[in-house]
């Protein structure tokens, strides 16, 4: 249920077999594109500049989830994070960023 509100679906009907062939060629011509240039990292800078999280006060979801700021993207593609405890950098996860009621236009 939880993720009905959030995730969608790429067709509006069931696909054929070619349009899944279709889809799944373009997906792996776009994997190997990027695993190819990994070790160049030659795409560092455009995943920088298309972070939705840098800068923003983030939530670090987790057993026990914790509240910071993501600060920016390593070398090594982790983001790193500044929370009360410390800084740190993520590897892996998930976190959540909340838009301010005022940058949802509903202020008051």
């Amino acid at each position: 249920a939880e993720l009905e509100e959030i995730a969608c679906g790429i067709f509006d009907k069931k696909p054929t077999e070619i349009e899944i062939s279709r889809l799944a060629a373009a997906i792996l011509t776009q994997f190997f594109h990027y695993y190819h240039a990994l070790e160049k990292k030659e795409f560092l800078e455009e995943y920088r500049s298309r972070s939705l999280v840098t800068g923003k006060e983030i939530t670090i979801l987790s057993n026990s989830p914790e509240k910071g700021t993501a600060l920016y993207i390593d070398e090594e593609f982790g983001l790193r994070v500044r929370t009360q405890t410390g800084e740190k950098t993520l590897r892996s996860g998930e976190v959540s960023v909340r838009l301010s009621s005022s940058a949802s236009g509903n202020e008051s």
